[in-house]
């Protein structure tokens, strides 16, 4: 949070995502990893590294991972149903694709060098930029603008400009007039 240029720190948002963290790169990804190892072992090599990846980076990441990750900070900010499913709606793509990123290379290394019992470990660790990312991608609007995707996508799309711009108005506008951020 202090990397968006805030003065404070966001309890319920780091608890948000302190608590998804603990829960989902813990039991979750021990047990899905456990798992894809029986079916999948390590000593396949290339042949079982493809599926694993597949599987990883399009089943659990688009349709368990981002949508819980979206319920679960939704519920933490006591966010209402309505405005967490647009703000889903509105980020998911790019947080799919900074998802992506990040960690088909993570995976690779994790998949194809870390043994098994340590995949999960290893996972935590870097879920940590990965949180980071997805933080600062989820707040953009709090964080002046989404730097974080301007770094991760090498551009800044005219639309997410122009929001931003609007956006940056806004907010000079209602503490001009008293109205606060």
């Amino acid at each position: 949070q202090h990397l968006e240029g805030r003065d404070s720190y966001d309890l319920r948002r780091g608890l948000a995502f302190t608590s998804l963290g603990g829960f989902w790169n813990g039991p979750c990804m021990h047990h899905i990893f456990q798992r894809l190892e029986s079916i999948l072992p390590q000593s396949g090599g290339f042949r079982t590294l493809v599926p694993k990846m597949c599987f990883t980076q399009l089943i659990m990441n688009p349709f368990v991972y981002l949508p819980l990750f979206y319920t679960w900070t939704g519920v933490v900010l006591g966010r209402t149903l309505t405005r967490t499913l647009e703000k889903a709606k509105r980020e998911y793509w790019v947080t799919l694709k900074a998802t992506w990123l990040l960690f088909i290379p993570f995976n690779v290394v994790n998949f194809s060098f870390v043994p098994v019992r340590h995949q999960a470990v290893a996972l935590t660790g870097f879920s940590f930029v990965y949180s980071t990312t997805l933080s600062a991608i989820a707040n953009a609007e709090h964080s002046g603008g989404g730097w974080v995707l301007d770094l991760l996508l090498g551009t800044r799309s005219r639309a997410r400009a122009a929001d931003t711009d609007a956006s940056t108005r806004e907010r000079l506008r209602s503490v001009r007039t008293g109205g606060g951020c």
